[in-house]
């Protein structure tokens, strides 16, 4: 049997007995369990900096990008511009000027209109009190040297404009209950929420996230992300922040196969159930009712997809 647990301490639900393969970018069943203990540890992290005096601040960067762009291109010139943007003495001085101590960051990637778009989102723990508007405009201005550097915006004055406006978000004094502009269909992001489960999220009317992709049939686009993103983090904290922090540094795989609590069985769906299960595509919404609901009188009948209630 397949069992279906839910764990009532997070209020999150999950599936014992199948094989966990500790993929937080293409499996959905790994990705529930994993996002959400990530998302825990930048929660700790935020309450300790903020009891020290310190502040969070949310920095996102993104770039222009076109639908004839490749994934495996664009991430490629992201990290180049990242590792230009955080080199030499100038960012040192900013740094600690800002009273800069570390930073978690999530990479996300969404495919829209204009093709695909990663981006970054970067929780800063720094000094309380900041001068917000040169904080930005340093951040602007630089990245946009970066992106220059490595092709990902040219300069035109039309698409410098654009760049200024769009490319850099920066939101100062966040806390877990601050509520972002994303968001999924049942649940208010707090910034921990958008820093670590970003593939989670339902992606706007402009752009959809990867499992999106894959549960609307666009193989293609779905292959070419799989390849893509193969190797890479979702989530980076700066070295010895975690230490800092007095979070234990655990792989993926062994948060996929932890449990922190006894979980309660909430139904067991026998070999045939199961496939029947994997064949339309319900897994995540198995999860999802178990996760919007106190008990269910009968599992079976979520398997039946002209009765799932979406």
């Amino acid at each position: 049997f397949v069992h279906l647990m839910r764990d009532d301490s997070t209020a999150k639900a999950f599936f014992s007995g199948v094989q966990t393969c500790g993929s937080v970018w293409c499996c959905p069943v790994c990705a529930n369990r994993i996002q959400e203990v990530r998302r825990q540890e930048i929660a700790i992290g935020m309450k300790h900096f903020i009891a020290q005096g310190k502040q969070a601040v949310m920095v996102t960067f993104t770039f222009p990008h076109t639908l004839s762009d490749s994934l495996k291109e664009l991430l490629a010139k992201q990290k180049v511009a990242f590792e230009k943007l955080r080199a030499g003495n100038v960012w040192t001085l900013f740094k600690n000027r800002i009273g800069f101590e570390g930073l978690v960051r999530s990479l996300e990637v969404t495919r829209g209109g204009n093709g695909w778009h990663p981006h970054t989102h970067e929780l800063w723990f720094c000094n309380d009190d900041q001068d917000e508007e040169k904080f930005k405009e340093f951040l602007i201005n630089r990245w946009l040297e970066m992106c220059q550097k490595v092709g990902l915006v040219g300069d035109e004055p039309a698409q410098i404009e654009a760049f200024t406006k769009h490319s850099v978000d920066v939101r100062f004094h966040c806390d877990t209950s601050d509520y972002l502009a994303k968001m999924d269909d049942k649940t208010h992001w707090g910034v921990d929420r958008e820093i670590a489960k970003a593939s989670s999220k339902q992606g706007k009317a402009k752009g959809m996230h990867p499992f999106e992709l894959a549960h609307r049939g666009y193989s293609q686009l779905w292959i070419e992300y799989s390849e893509a993103i193969k190797g890479k983090s979702q989530l980076y904290w700066s070295p010895g922040l975690k230490d800092v922090v007095g979070i234990a540094d655990k792989t993926d795989k062994e948060l996929a196969k932890e449990q922190d609590n006894e979980p309660l069985l909430v139904g067991e769906l026998s070999k045939d159930e199961w496939f029947n299960v994997l064949s339309k595509e319900l897994r995540a919404y198995v999860l999802d009712w178990v996760e919007d609901r106190q008990s269910i009188s009968n599992i079976k009948t979520l398997i039946d997809l002209h009765k799932w209630n979406k």
